[in-house]
């Protein structure tokens, strides 16, 4: 949202950019952002204007996702020097706003499974430096590959220098799993119903073990955990215990 913004105000208010500060953690969707921003004294009304007309396009989209996103202008002092040239700028919002970010492929064996996406997570800027972090995840290591090869494309053509590093390899369901079969039937004696099975769309370690051991049988199971990887992250108190239950239960029968 804050480079929409500013792509129209780089281009339609010969606005300069000082800083960025977008997101802070790759495996997580940035909750704000942050610009240092300035404008002729001209044009600062119609920037004004401007701004206003964002809120409200915003609050339209987002009405039912988000609808306590916010737009806020505040005057500050900044340094004279470490301003963007306006080459730079130029290719900066445009690469960032033409950067896929959310989900790219839904998975063609799970229904409703996302099985690729790119979270574009991270966007810094300041003293001559700019840093944009990329978090792609996919349960087709072909499909990450190649996503990450399209990114590399688009920021190598704004003139960026680009790498590739700590992927989570893919981890496709396998619902014949003796394994499984095994935890359900468990479950169905410990507590007198049966397991939700499902895939998530989520990084975890049973992708790199399947990497070393492509033949081992593995599910992942745990707490109920809500919101993760986010400040109001919090796990079912209740529902530790229903794991170990279930832990201790298929082990004694392995």
């Amino acid at each position: 949202l804050l480079f929409r913004l500013l792509k129209d105000a780089v281009t339609g208010f010969n606005l300069k950019i000082q800083s960025v500060d977008a997101g802070n953690m790759r495996n997580a969707i940035p909750r704000e952002a942050f610009a240092l921003v300035a404008v002729e004294p001209a044009n600062a009304a119609a920037f004004g204007d401007a701004l206003e007309r964002w809120r409200s396009v915003f609050a339209a989209e987002l009405k039912r996702a988000d609808p306590e996103v916010r737009i806020t202008l505040e005057t500050v002092a900044a340094e004279p020097d470490g301003w963007m040239d306006d080459a730079a700028a130029l290719r900066l919002v445009h690469a960032v706003c033409a950067c896929p970010s959310g989900v790219m492929r839904m998975s063609d064996d799970m229904p409703d499974l996302v099985e690729s996406s790119n979270n574009l997570a991270i966007v810094r800027a300041a003293k001559g430096v700019i840093e944009i972090q990329n978090l792609v995840r996919s349960s087709v290591d072909s499909a990450r590959d190649d996503i990450c090869g399209k990114l590399a494309s688009l920021f190598t053509l704004a003139g960026a220098d680009t790498s590739y590093d700590g992927h989570y390899p893919g981890w496709q369901p396998d619902l014949s799993s003796p394994l499984l079969q095994l935890v359900r039937q468990v479950y169905r004696e410990r507590f007198d119903g049966d397991a939700t099975i499902g895939a998530i769309h989520a990084g975890l370690e049973c992708g790199i073990i399947r990497t070393a051991y492509p033949d081992v049988e593995m599910i992942s199971f745990g707490p109920t955990i809500r919101f993760p990887h986010s400040p109001d992250e919090r796990v079912e108190i209740g529902s530790v215990g229903r794991f170990w239950e279930l832990l201790v239960g298929v082990l004694e029968k392995v």
